[in-house]
C-alpha cells in the first residue's frame, strides 16, 4: 500500500504499473484516507490517473481532508485530469462538507477554464454549502470578476443567501473588489440584506476600511443609519475600523456622533477609544461627541477604557479636549507608565481637586499621585 501511494505521488508510472500488476489494491487507503488516485491527481500525472481508473479505482471516493478526487483535481488545477475524471463518472456535484462541490473549489481557485468545464458537464451553479455558500460566493471571495460574470450569465443567483457568509455581495465586499460589487449590484444584488448573524454589506465594507465601496453602496440607496443586529450600528463598525476617511464620510452624510450608543459595546467614542484610534477620537470630539459619558454598561468611561488598554495617544487626545478626570470615582487602571506620567501632570494642574479623586492606580499597583 505504502509503495503504491508513494509511486503515484511522485508520478512514477512504471512503478505504479508494476505494483498493480503484482496485485496491489488500487483502492487501498492509509490512516488519513489517502488513496493512490489522490496521489496521482496531486502529482498531475494523467497517465497514472488513467491507469488506476482503468483498473477500477473509485473516482467518487471521499477523503475527509480534500473531498473527492475531482475536488482534489480542481484544487491542483489540472484541466486534463478534471475532464478525464468527469468523462469517467466523477460526480460534478459531489458535496464535501467543508468546501462544497468541485465547482466551489474551482471558483475559489480562480480558473475560469475549470469552472467552464464543470458547468458544461452539469455542475449546479446555485449549489449551496453550509460553510461557503454558493459557487458565486466563492468566486466573489476570490476576487475573480471573470468567474463571477460567467456564473451569473449561467444562472447563478446574485441574492443567494448563506447565514454564515451572507450574500455574494458580502463576499465581494470582503474581498475589497469594487468591480465585483458594482457588477453584482448592477445585476440586482440586494444592498441592504442582513440577518441576525451577518451585518449589512455596507457594515462589512466599513470594517476593512474600503472607502470606495462604502461610497458606492451609499450612492445606491443603502440605509446606512440602520442598526446592525450583531455589531451595533454601522457607525460603530466605522469607528472601530480605524479609517478616519470612512468616519468623516458617514458624518458628512448625517451619522450622529453624539447619541449613537449600543448597550453591548457603548458609544461611538467609547469604541474608538477602546480600539486605540486617536484620529477618530479627535474627529468625534470636534463634532460633538460627549467626552465624559459614563453610561456604558460595563461602567467604563472613554478615558477609563483608553487608560486600561494602554492607548497613550488616545488619552492625550481626550485630555486635549479637557476630559473631566474628577468624574472618575474609582481607580484608573493604566496600561503603561507613560499614561501614568501624563495623568500625573494633569492632576498637578488642578491640585485643589485632587482630594475628590480616588487613587489612580497602575496595573503594577503603583500609586499615580504621591
Amino acid at each position: 500500500m505504502v509503495e503504491l501511494l508513494g509511486a503515484a505521488k511522485i508520478g512514477n508510472f512504471q512503478q505504479v504499473k508494476r505494483l498493480v500488476d503484482h496485485g496491489a489494491d488500487v483502492n487501498c487507503e492509509n490512516y488519513i484516507s489517502d488513496r493512490p488516485i489522490y496521489s496521482a491527481v496531486s502529482s498531475g500525472s494523467l497517465e497514472i490517473v488513467k491507469y488506476l481508473v482503468e483498473h477500477d479505482a473509485d473516482v467518487n471516493c471521499e477523503n475527509y481532508r480534500v473531498g473527492s478526487p475531482l475536488h482534489c483535481a480542481t484544487s491542483s488545477g489540472s484541466l486534463e485530469i478534471i475532464k478525464y475524471l468527469v468523462e469517467n463518472g466523477a460526480d460534478v456535484n459531489r458535496e464535501f462538507f467543508f468546501v462544497g462541490s468541485p465547482l466551489h473549489s474551482a471558483a475559489s481557485s480562480g480558473s475560469l477554464k475549470i469552472v467552464k468545464c464543470l458547468v458544461e458537464h452539469g455542475a449546479d451553479v446555485n449549489r449551496k454549502n453550509f460553510h461557503t455558500g454558493s459557487p458565486l460566493h466563492s468566486a466573489a471571495s476570490s476576487g475573480s470578476l471573470k468567474i463571477v460574470k460567467y456564473l451569473v450569465e449561467h444562472g447563478a443567483d446574485v441574492n443567494r443567501k448563506n447565514f454564515h457568509t451572507g450574500s455574494p455581495l458580502h463576499s465581494a465586499v470582503s474581498s475589497r473588489s469594487l468591480k465585483i460589487v458594482k457588477y453584482l449590484v448592477e445585476h440586482g444584488a440586494d444592498v441592504n440584506w442582513k440577518c441576525w448573524r451577518v451585518a449589512s454589506p455596507l457594515c462589512s465594507a466599513v470594517s476593512p476600511g474600503s472607502l470606495d465601496i462604502v461610497k458606492y453602496l451609499v450612492e445606491h440607496d443603502v440605509y446606512f443609519n440602520w442598526e446592525e443586529s450583531n455589531v451595533g450600528s454601522l457607525f460603530h463598525s466605522a469607528a472601530s475600523s480605524g479609517s478616519i476617511e470612512i468616519v468623516k464620510y458617514l458624518v458628512e452624510h448625517g451619522a450622529d456622533v453624539t447619541n449613537e450608543e449600543d448597550h453591548r459595546i457603548g458609544t461611538i467614542l467609547f469604541l474608538a477609544c477602546e480600539d486605540g484610534n486617536p484620529a477618530t477620537v479627535d474627529y468625534l470630539l470636534q463634532h460633538g461627541a460627549i467626552k465624559d459619558m459614563d453610561k456604558h454598561w460595563k461602567l467604563k468611561s472613554p478615558l477609563r477604557i483608553a487608560c486600561l488598554k494602554g492607548h497613550t495617544a488616545v488619552v492625550q487626545t481626550l485630555l486635549k479636549y479637557n476630559v473631566d478626570i474628577r468624574k472618575e470615582k474609582e481607580a484608573l487602571i493604566c496600561g503603561n507608565k507613560e499614561i501614568l506620567y501624563i495623568l500625573n501632570l494633569e492632576l498637578k494642574k488642578s491640585s485643589k481637586h485632587r482630594q475628590k479623586i480616588q487613587i489612580l492606580k497602575a496595573m503594577d499597583d503603583e500609586n499615580l499621585a504621591k
